[in-house]
């Protein structure tokens, strides 16, 4: 039975419609791109950086393709330093601070958040409780987190740690630690290197 020119005329206008988000999507993505290349900060396509709070990227970071950064309340600031390169597909929300060093190596899917929902209530669902106390993260100069890594509230990495892939990280790690698990626990702490004839 041929098609009615209902059936055509809707159809027509639902590809309308997927064409007209999808620039919309582009225009959004161009613009933002654009603003954060005058702050030679690179944010590839398909990224997103919401702002009801503060954003600060410095020079040379360099935002993957779909990684989503949220400064969730107007009070919160998200500040990455400069250098510091988020691969794809990776997560960073915020409701209160979240301070990312400089030269911080993510790869892919790496989730960062200051809070997670309320939970305590047995009698109502998750989702319906809001969200937990927020409480502040801190990542140091120079880390690399592995791919699928979570770093949950209220942790600090120190300075040039490795977080294996799939740790999570709930606790604070010391400078040079390298870590991995769930929850992530300390492997080792690096240092220098030995001195050929130094004495142990």
């Amino acid at each position: 039975m041929p098609d009615s020119r209902g059936g055509r005329l809707r159809r027509w206008l639902d590809a309308l419609r997927v064409v007209a988000g999808d620039a919309r999507a582009y225009a959004h993505g161009a613009s933002l791109r654009a603003r954060w290349a005058r702050q030679r900060v690179t944010v590839m396509p398909g990224a997103v950086i919401k702002e009801k709070g503060r954003v600060i990227l410095h020079p040379g970071v360099v935002v993957g393709r779909d990684t989503v950064i949220v400064a969730g309340a107007p009070e919160c600031v998200i500040e990455v330093g400069a250098g510091t390169r988020f691969n794809n597909r990776c997560f960073v929300t915020a409701r209160q601070r979240v301070t990312i060093g400089r030269d911080v190596l993510f790869s892919n899917n790496v989730f960062v958040c200051d809070h997670v929902h309320a939970f305590a209530d047995l009698d109502r669902p998750v989702m319906g409780q809001g969200m937990g106390e927020a409480l502040p993260v801190a990542i140091g100069d120079g880390t690399w987190l592995g791919i699928n890594v979570a770093v949950m509230p209220g942790v600090r990495i120190g300075r040039h740690c490795v977080i294996g892939a799939n740790a999570v990280v709930t606790d604070d790690l010391p400078d040079g630690a390298v870590a991995a698990g769930v929850p992530a626990r300390v492997l080792r702490v690096a240092g220098p290197p030995a001195v050929a004839g130094q004495e142990r």
